[in-house]
């Protein structure tokens, strides 16, 4: 199979077919008709009386054109085959109640094309191989396709502009685009089919509206250069993707290019205005995977379970399980180096939830050799330019991962891991009762919930916490009239909330912190007008900690101190309001210094 595929562009443009009423380019000596006067040459059977037309040879070279309704074609597994012609079977418009049973299949083109307003086909037990189109249907209804294997085709199944289709227990194997819904599909159900290392499985273009999609299995062991389970490309609504697996497992790949990208998306939403569509109950699972990538330039690896990009609305993902485990990266000499993992990743939506996923990042492996190199681990990872998202009840593990660099002290590297990031200028995000858990993860800045940068209006609240190897909320820059609320930390190695650098107007309140071996609340450099408020620190070694370096203007007041070695550190140089806090056992004490 070529890997001629690129991510914004499907490999066929659907739109450059003529559809006509019958076939053209081929010559009459090869064109064989069924009508109700059967097979104008003899090539078969046909019982009008029961309805029933038999195939009773192979064709080579030849279209069968179908010009009548109400029967069954049955092929007896003889085959038709071409290296010329456009299509090999042809079925004219405004028929119905047509089934086409067991027939092989094998061209250079389209192997079944269905012509306008087509009613009751019905297409099994037929097996497709070495072809560009599998089936071709444009514009008809209640179509059945089941129990068909596509192989080694460009585009296994291609709907135009088709309603109420079951694509049922179907096999794809090594297609380019297995089951393609290009514009204007509605109620299609894609249920219980079997997609072997096909570059892409579904892919809906353009305006296919409710649409089911479920319990399809993906797997794969071979990697091209961009591989998606499931893919919407613009404008798709009320689509459900539900109780699918997709795996992608056990592979050994090496590749050496100039510019060597390798991206993986389980799930894949991109180019605008995918709204009200559902993704749920899902298994995405990336593991025991072992990459080798050489790239004079640049090495760009990204694992994605779900990839939600550029303008999509009212999405709601739930209930998925998606694990990337057990994963071995071999990144050897470029000048740049990226590595992405995220189970869910979201960019440039609004108003989607997040809720009730279970994400496992666990013990994936990271060399490198030569120069730089960036790394992104995280589970939800809420890029830019995000706004009124919901991100709430779900549990996300991280747990093990190492990056080992060269002996070369040169080499530059940068390593986040999160399980939850908000990066850059996102608005009026929810985060809310999130079970975290990130442990003996290796170098790097470990942070279970890291807002970036110039985010506003986002909301931390009820989450959990614990047994947490890193820190536990960090509020790195910029980030103006945030909540931080309700959450409970326990045993964390890290910072518990951390201000860093030029926070301003954002609310600490109510939060519940224990066990933590560094500082419980710090703030670093120039956040101004923060309130801190109504905590309760037990058993910190600091509790809150404000350096003398311009934080300026906090209110810090009705926090309670229990059992801490250190409860509260601030310069007496700084403008800040203190008051009402409460201290029992323990150091009594409520450090004002001198700077």
């Amino acid at each position: 199979m070529n890997n001629d595929h690129t991510l914004s562009n499907p490999t066929i443009d659907i739109s450059s077919y003529s559809f006509m009423s019958k076939p053209i380019g081929t010559s009459k000596d090869n064109i064989i008709c069924l009508t109700e006067d059967g097979f104008s040459k003899p090539i078969g059977t046909f019982d009008k009386s029961n309805r029933i037309a038999e195939l009773t040879t192979s064709l080579k070279d030849k279209i069968l054109i179908i010009n009548m309704s109400n029967f069954d074609l049955l092929g007896n597994n003889y085959s038709i085959q071409s290296d010329f012609s456009e299509t090999l079977i042809f079925i004219c418009e405004n028929l119905q109640n047509i089934v086409i049973d067991s027939i092989d299949f094998i061209s250079n083109s389209t192997c079944i094309e269905l012509f306008k307003s087509n009613k009751n086909i019905t297409i099994k037990n037929c097996n497709f191989t070495n072809s560009k189109i599998g089936l071709l249907s444009l514009e008809s209804e209640n179509l059945t396709i089941c129990n068909n294997s596509f192989f080694n085709i460009h585009h296994g199944i291609t709907l135009v502009g088709c309603n109420n289709t079951c694509i049922n227990c179907n096999s794809f194997f090594e297609n380019i685009i297995a089951t393609y819904l290009y514009k204007s599909n509605i109620n299609t159900n894609i249920i219980t089919n079997i997609y072997n290392d096909c570059i892409e499985g579904i892919t809906l273009y353009k305006d296919n509206n409710l649409n089911k999609i479920y319990k399809n299995t993906f797997k794969s062991n071979i990697l091209f250069s961009m591989n998606f389970g499931i893919r919407l490309f613009y404008g798709n609504g009320y689509n459900i993707i539900s109780e699918n697996l997709i795996i992608h497992n056990n592979s050994i790949i090496k590749k050496s290019e100039d510019n060597n990208k390798l991206y993986f998306i389980g799930i894949y939403f991109e180019n605008n205005f995918n709204i009200l569509n559902e993704i749920s109950n899902n298994k995405i699972i990336v593991k025991n995977n072992n990459y080798e990538l050489k790239g004079s330039s640049s090495i760009d690896v990204r694992l994605y379970g779900i990839a939600i990009f550029s303008d999509h609305s009212q999405i709601e993902i739930f209930n998925n399980h998606i694990a990337i485990s057990n994963n071995k990266f071999n990144i050897l000499g470029s000048e740049k180096q990226n590595v992405l993992i995220t189970n869910i990743f979201m960019k440039n939506n609004y108003k989607n939830r997040i809720y009730s996923n279970t994400c496992h990042t666990i013990k994936n492996k990271i060399l490198f050799s030569e120069n730089n190199i960036s790394v992104l681990i995280s589970s939800i990872n809420i890029d830019k330019q995000n706004s009124s998202l919901i991100i709430k009840n779900n549990q996300l593990f991280i747990l093990k991962n190492i990056l080992i660099p060269s002996a070369n002290q040169n080499i530059f590297y940068s390593l986040i891991i999160s399980p939850i990031i908000v990066c850059l200028e996102n608005t009026n995000i929810d985060i809310i009762n999130n079970n975290i858990e990130m442990n003996f993860n290796t170098l790097g800045i470990n942070s279970a919930i890291f807002v970036n940068k110039s985010n506003f209006g986002i909301n931390v609240l009820n989450n959990f916490v614990s047994n947490l190897d890193g820190h536990a909320i960090v509020l790195n820059e910029d980030n103006i009239a945030n909540t931080v609320q309700y959450n409970r930390l326990e045993n964390i190695t890290g910072l518990g909330i951390c201000l860093l650098n030029s926070n301003h107007s954002n609310i600490i309140k109510d939060n519940f912190m224990k066990n933590i071996k560094s500082t419980s609340l710090l703030l670093s450099i120039y956040n101004l007008s923060n309130i801190i408020s109504n905590n309760y620190f037990e058993n910190n070694y600091r509790s809150i900690y404000i350096l003398p370096f311009n934080n300026q203007y906090n209110t810090i007041n009705y926090n309670k101190f229990n059992n801490n070695n250190n409860n509260l550190l601030v310069s007496s140089n700084l403008n800040n309001y203190i008051f009402e806090n409460l201290v029992k056992l323990k150091n009594d004490n409520l450090k004002v210094y001198d700077s």
